[in-house]
């Protein structure tokens, strides 16, 4: 919550300073040479993958999967964040 609540905190005081958008590759990466805009990305990043992070844990647990199995997937998802979630699925052997 301390991610979701600085990240609005964030949005809330540097919303629409920044040039850019979202319609390309390129409007985005003129939005991130802003640093505000870098910031709250970055905290969306972590807020994003901590919570898969978790919902990967949970779901090896309700699935009785042992910890070792889910265990490879947290430090992926926390540095690349859909590659950990791909490697959870595979590791769980259960297909997508």
């Amino acid at each position: 919550m301390a991610f979701a609540v600085t990240y609005v905190i964030v949005l809330s005081l540097h919303f629409g300073e920044a040039e850019g958008g979202f319609g390309s590759l390129p409007e985005v990466m003129k939005l991130f040479t802003d640093r505000w805009v870098t910031l709250g990305g970055w905290i969306h990043y972590l807020a994003f993958d901590l919570f898969v992070g978790a919902w990967i844990v949970e779901a090896g647990q309700r699935e009785g999967l042992a910890w070792w199995r889910v265990l490879p997937a947290l430090p992926v998802t926390f540095m690349f964040g859909p590659a950990g979630l791909l490697l959870f699925v595979l590791l769980r052997g259960k297909g997508f």
